[in-house]
């Protein structure tokens, strides 16, 4: 990858809260088909920088380049129609609209005399579905789906923007093993397509399994970006945590004391009876 490929650029960017600096000059680097992992312990600044991406808070200072170019973001809806979409653990779905609905929320295709074209709102929204291989049909209920269909639907309606810039914020936290596999091909997919997608996640194991570079924040700052295949778990915790790993959890003896709790033959009439420890 070259200059050319870089999508998204920050650079020093600053955000203060009161009493708190959530952001102390950071940079970050996205290209196109890069899928980046975003971690760090909690108050590092990720979700801090990814709200100021997604237009919902302003930077105090710095800069954002986009294809080359300032960006200045004043709201979500100007960032997701500059490109940008971030996919937050709270969805921004409506459940009594359909999958269609929902993907073209903002942007509804309309028939001359300014009806909505139900046709094309659905043929357009199946066809951005089986670009991610993505089964579900169009017309049914968002309220229907599984958490994880509900993050796909927010994908898609992230292609429905022609957006070139996912975001996700912590996307496997309420999912089972086998919608984390789902999940990941999806995004292998709009790797394939050329979009530059930031994972933000703890799961160390999913970044390794996923993401072609780790970006670490640590006190609201950059601490490293490196390629996953060179490096390893116990760096990125090393950098996370600002020492060794070896000092995480040191090991140490401890005797038995005396007891603080006994119980002796208890019993409860038709459960239990004859209960020691």
């Amino acid at each position: 990858m070259n200059d050319n490929d870089v999508i998204l650029e920050v650079r020093q960017i600053t955000k203060d809260f009161p009493g708190v600096k959530a952001l102390a000059g950071v940079d970050l680097t996205l290209r196109r088909g890069e899928i980046q992992a975003l971690v760090g312990e909690n108050g590092a600044g990720k979700s801090t920088l990814i709200k100021i991406l997604a237009g919902v808070y302003r930077k105090d200072s710095g800069e954002i380049l986009f294809e080359g170019a300032p960006l200045e973001l004043h709201s979500a809806h100007d960032s997701l129609r500059k490109g940008i979409k971030v996919v937050f653990q709270e969805l921004a779905l409506i459940p009594q609209l359909s999958v269609a609905e929902n993907v073209f929320l903002e942007s509804f295709p309309l028939k001359r005399g300014g009806a909505i074209d139900w046709r094309s709102l659905n043929r357009r929204t199946r066809e951005i579905l089986d670009s991610i291989n993505l089964d579900l049909n169009p017309t049914r209920k968002v309220s229907t789906l599984t958490i994880s269909q509900q993050q796909m639907v927010e994908i898609a309606r992230a292609l429905s923007h022609e957006a070139k810039v996912v975001i996700m914020d912590e996307p496997t936290s309420a999912l089972t093993p086998n919608e984390v596999r789902s999940l990941f091909e999806v995004i292998r997919r709009l790797k394939d397509l050329g979009i530059g997608v930031l994972y933000v996640s703890h799961k160390l194991e999913e970044v390794f399994e996923l993401c072609d570079r780790v970006t670490v924040f640590r006190d609201g700052q950059l601490v490293s970006s490196r390629p996953v295949a060179e490096t390893n778990t116990n760096a990125v915790v090393t950098d996370m945590v600002g020492r060794a790993i070896t000092t995480l959890f040191p090991r140490t003896h401890a005797g038995r004391g005396e007891p603080v709790l006994e119980v002796r033959g208890l019993r409860t009439e038709g459960k239990f009876k004859g209960v020691s420890f």
